[in-house]
């Protein structure tokens, strides 16, 4: 866990950032999701309600099944760039897919040759450590959420973005 007192914010939480088509800088997103954290992490919780009015008895059926979870990624399309572009991400969700869109460029042509192990250790430096192994969110949201709700999706988000930076 974080201690969010010591964590100097880059920029307050915006709700329209990233829109759909923007190159998404990590960074940013990251300090979006986590101001939005300090947002709900700010919420009191209130006191207990009261106690409500019994049903009819026998008015209750028996709990239904778990629905499917808040939603899936599927990956709609991956198009190679040529090298000099940058690479691109879109997201979209549907409601139950979040739909993601890749643009990857293809590298350049290398001389041929042997590679030192400083070229290739330069090489790696940039790329993302292992984003395969964070697997899809699979927790549910009540509504409204809970705070431990939007905690548990904040911690599988910075699993994804650690996996993912260098």
């Amino acid at each position: 866990m974080r201690a969010t007192s010591h964590r100097k914010l880059i920029m307050p939480y915006n709700t329209n950032y990233p829109q759909n088509g923007d190159l998404i800088d990590g960074t940013l997103l990251r300090e979006n999701i986590n101001a939005l954290n300090d947002k709900v992490d700010s919420v009191p919780a209130g006191p207990p309600g009261p106690q409500g009015i019994p049903g009819e008895p026998g008015g209750e059926g028996p709990i239904g099944p778990q629905g499917p979870p808040f939603a899936d990624a599927v990956v709609d399309s991956v198009t190679t760039l040529d090298p000099a572009e940058p690479a691109t991400v879109a997201a979209s969700f549907d409601g139950t897919h979040v739909h993601l869109t890749f643009g990857i460029p293809r590298g350049v042509k290398g001389d041929t040759g042997e590679v030192s192990q400083q070229q290739l250790t330069d090489e790696i430096a940039g790329t993302a450590r292992n984003p395969s192994s964070v697997g899809p969110y699979t927790g549910d949201f009540s509504d409204p959420p809970t705070q431990q709700e939007m905690r548990d999706f904040r911690d599988w988000g910075n699993s994804f973005f650690n996996a993912t930076a260098r």
